[in-house]
């Protein structure tokens, strides 16, 4: 072996989103992402480290070294390479024999501690630092290898005598604060979400002050009312993962993994700093009510994943669409956090009462168009930003081109403009900020003679999806009233999409 080749170890957290919203707590969701942020490469990596005979200092000593030339000091065992995303790679002084037993130990911890996690890990023995890119590939291969060959179970054998846990459908173990019996994986989560918390309380003491309260339900981040809605929102980076292979080396790649943390950390704070100063907003027209509950002033946001290029946030239902498309700014900003990161963003509104997981299955397929829509784009004609919601009234059975189809689709003709651009002012496809002015315009602008009366605007949404004379008829009736259309067909511009905005995006925020 050469002076820069070692064994190489890399630990994948796989199934990651599956673990988080496999219940439709929120509690658990947050416990669950926060056991993926901060316990499994945090506390049980170290204890398995030191167990294995290296030092507690190594966690910390890769984020302040970017020249990996002293990757080892003296008869050191192992080292970190890198720690994010999902992903620990690790470089051991010894053979794929001796890295045996960390595995294990490793493996054993997690599964004890917070069964549910699913592991996978790759293990080559010539990891050559002076050819990353290649042997970055060969360790990819082989966590794909192990993760084909040998499936196991993350969750211990229920009891046959065991009832099943109402929340994780696994064996019922805990007491929990409700003296209900839940099972260990769901247990942990919620004592994990306590510390996350505490954690996001400290983190933005300063921001939140003595007036705003955090919450880890679901119920007091919107309206007291059985029909109040809530925003699930998940943003995509774009390009995040070719960043990332096509760092060249080792420095180059823990140097970008620093720099989207900071980055990450810093808009989230910057989002945070915004949505309190919303809440200090007058917003009117049944807007200011959603700052409060039973007399108590509750935070309206609460952030599940921040990571790499996977964002996922809940809020109120009347701040979801306006909350994503501001974090789509905030991260194209480099002098926020010193880094502009393009993305896209997805946002199912839904009713409180509606199962998490296909809350957050659907943000994320909407995510998913979006970025399809962004990859069509020149870079020297837009940003690649682009947003996509949809609110949904009724059921998500997961089929997302029949949701789309029943929506949009009448008879032959297909309605459907979105997603829509962000953070451009001229392109060939529809810009959010024109959906925003012509909504503003026709409902709310002072000067505006001829403003549409709301029920109006909501019958115009039921005229596009009526017949061709239908829409005839109802266009000589607004032009009787002096209403304006301006455009010659009425699904020539997204009024379906336009009209969703008005009771899910406040009237003071559409010209921002």
């Amino acid at each position: 072996m050469s002076s820069n080749t070692y064994t190489a170890l890399l630990v994948d957290i796989g199934g990651k989103q599956d673990y988080i919203f496999s219940s439709n707590k929120l509690k658990e969701n947050i416990g669950a992402s926060y056991i993926i942020a901060h316990e499994l490469f945090g506390p049980i990596l170290s204890a398995s480290i030191q167990e294995y005979g290296g030092k507690a200092d190594v966690l910390e000593k890769w984020k302040n070294e970017m020249n990996h030339s002293n990757l080892f000091e003296g008869n050191e065992k192992l080292a970190i390479g890198y720690i994010g995303g999902g992903n620990a790679l690790l470089f051991f002084n010894g053979n794929r024999q001796e890295v045996i037993p960390f595995v294990q130990g490793y493996s054993y911890s997690v599964l004890q501690q917070f069964p549910g996690v699913q592991l996978g890990f790759g293990l080559i023995e010539d990891f050559d630092l002076n050819d990353w890119t290649t042997s970055m590939r060969r360790l990819n291969q082989s966590v794909d290898n192990n993760r084909s060959l040998n499936y196991l179970s993350a969750t211990p054998f229920k009891h046959g005598i065991a009832a099943d846990c109402p929340l994780s459908g696994e064996g019922q173990e805990f007491f929990d604060n409700n003296l209900n019996w839940i099972s260990k994986q769901s247990q942990i989560k919620i004592e994990l979400s306590a510390l996350a918390y505490e954690s996001f309380k400290s983190t933005y003491e300063d921001l939140l002050g003595t007036t705003l309260e955090v919450t880890n339900e679901i119920e007091y981040l919107n309206d007291a009312d059985e029909k109040g809605y809530i925003a699930v929102v998940h943003i995509d980076g774009n390009g995040m993962g070719q960043e990332f292979r096509d760092c060249e080396n080792l420095d180059k790649f823990r140097s970008l993994s620093k720099k989207v943390n900071e980055k990450l950390e810093a808009s989230l704070g910057a989002l945070v700093d915004y949505t309190t100063e919303l809440c200090n907003t007058d917003l009117s027209e049944g807007y200011n009510n959603i700052f409060t509950k039973n007399g108590n002033h509750y935070f309206p946001f609460r952030s599940i994943i921040n990571a790499g290029d996977d964002i996922t946030f809940v809020c109120h239902g009347r701040l979801g669409i306006h909350l994503a498309e501001k974090y789509v700014e905030i991260l194209a900003n480099p002098d926020i956090g010193g880094k502009s990161i393009a993305s896209c963003a997805g946002v199912a509104i839904v009713n409180k009462k509606y199962p998490f997981f296909r809350a957050y299955k659907l943000a994320e397929k909407l995510a998913g168009k979006a970025k399809e829509k962004s990859r069509g784009v020149a870079s020297s004609e837009s940003y690649g930003a682009f947003i996509n919601y949809h609110i949904s009234a009724g059921g998500y059975t997961g089929n997302f081109e029949e949701l789309i189809d029943r929506k949009y689709k009448i008879g032959e003709q297909v309605m459907e403009h979105g997603p829509f651009e962000l953070l451009s002012d001229t392109s060939t496809n529809t810009l959010f900020k024109d959906v925003k002015g012509a909504l503003y315009e026709m409902l709310y602008q002072p000067d505006n003679k001829n403003k549409w009366p709301k029920n109006k605007l909501l019958a115009l949404r039921h005229a596009i999806t009526s017949s061709q004379a239908e829409q005839e008829y109802f266009k000589l009736q607004m032009k009787a009233r002096g209403l304006e259309i301006k455009h010659e067909e009425l699904y020539d511009f997204p009024y379906y999409d336009m009209i969703d905005l008005i009771e899910f995006y406040p009237k003071q925020l559409l010209q921002s």
